[in-house]
């Protein structure tokens, strides 16, 4: 008996280490992907992003970690939204829900972060770089000054 117990324990254990993602803070695992995947495909159709713009969003901020904090800010899970952001964008999709930062799902990031990609591929008429530059830096006019500080420097 207590081999079998010796067994599942080691098994188990082998597990986690394999789940286990060491660049980042323990507890954090990496999410199965064929469940982003499933999100993702809905919500890419129902606000009609390109799929491979989310994945490489999401890579970029997370790494599809989907519980992933910054120690440095507020920002959370897949697509890394500050707790102002998130909330805004939770709102416009569930105007009828309280929203909990750091308790949302794996379907609602992959929504709300279609949502605001297809937000701001829309006020920039789908000028990928400059939804890149806002989806960094917030909405607060970072992309204008970002365009008139790069027109500053470029003959440097």
């Amino acid at each position: 008996m207590k081999k079998i117990l010796l067994i599942l324990v080691l098994l188990l254990s082998y597990k986690e280490i394999n789940n286990f993602n060491f660049k980042h803070k323990p507890k954090i695992y990496k999410t199965n992907k064929d469940i982003i995947k499933y999100y993702v495909d809905i919500y890419s159709k129902k606000y009609k992003v390109n799929k491979i713009q989310i994945y490489a969003q999401i890579d970029l901020e997370s790494e599809f970690i989907y519980n992933l904090k910054n120690d440095k800010s507020t920002a959370y899970g897949l697509p890394q939204f500050l707790k102002g952001t998130g909330n805004w964008v939770y709102k416009k999709i569930y105007p009828n829900k309280k929203y909990y930062h750091y308790d949302t799902t794996i379907g609602e990031q992959i929504e709300m972060m279609c949502w605001y990609l297809n937000y701001l591929n829309k006020k920039y008429d789908y000028n990928k770089r400059k939804v890149l530059i806002e989806y960094s830096g917030g909405t607060k006019g970072y992309v204008k000054a970002y365009l008139k500080r790069e027109k500053k420097y470029k003959n440097i």
